[in-house]
């Protein structure tokens, strides 16, 4: 090296304060960017004391809030339940109720049966498995609205029908 070369105290001071200078405008800019987003925190849900900022803690966006394509508040209720309805694909031919025997303590779901109850059901004596009189309730926008307002309890049957006309036929040889 040179001594030409070399750089002074001073000019190494002064190089260094520009840097300083620098270092601390970053910082501002990160805070001010900090400052600009709209934040939430996410707090671990684990035992925490009271005041104290939790190491786990996610800063993230605030969740804005998401509408499907044409679709509002303040749609109209079948516009609602038709996207609900495409959400939760299964048979539309059938669909599950929920029921509760609160005497022995069981719950389950069922087919909604349109005969249930009435004087051609087997029950309590038989099964629906082996009813000749079962018509299953077809799964519509009625239900679906029960559903979301409480009324019942409905499931879906998410294997979809298959008929056998649409199944490739195979030979064995």
């Amino acid at each position: 090296m040179k001594i030409e070369d070399s750089i002074s105290i001073s000019e190494l001071a002064e190089k260094c304060q520009v840097l300083l200078i620098e270092n601390s405008n970053l910082k501002e800019e990160i805070r001010d960017l900090k400052a600009r987003l709209v934040i939430a925190e996410v707090r671990y849900s684990g035992d925490e004391i009271p005041g104290k900022t939790s190491e786990f803690e996610i800063i993230a966006p605030q969740a804005a809030e998401v509408s499907p394509p044409g679709m509002s508040k303040n749609a109209d209720e079948g516009k609602k339940i038709r996207l609900f309805m495409s959400l939760f694909k299964g048979r539309d031919d059938v669909y599950a109720r929920r029921w509760e025997n609160k005497k022995k303590g069981t719950s389950g779901y069922s087919p909604s049966c349109l005969n249930e109850w009435k004087p051609v059901c087997v029950k309590p004596k038989g099964t629906c498995t082996g009813c000749t009189h079962k018509a299953y309730a077809a799964l519509n926008e009625k239900v679906i609205d029960d559903h979301l307002r409480g009324k019942i309890v409905a499931g879906i049957y998410p294997m979809l029908r298959v008929l056998s006309a649409s199944l490739p036929i195979m030979k064995v040889q």
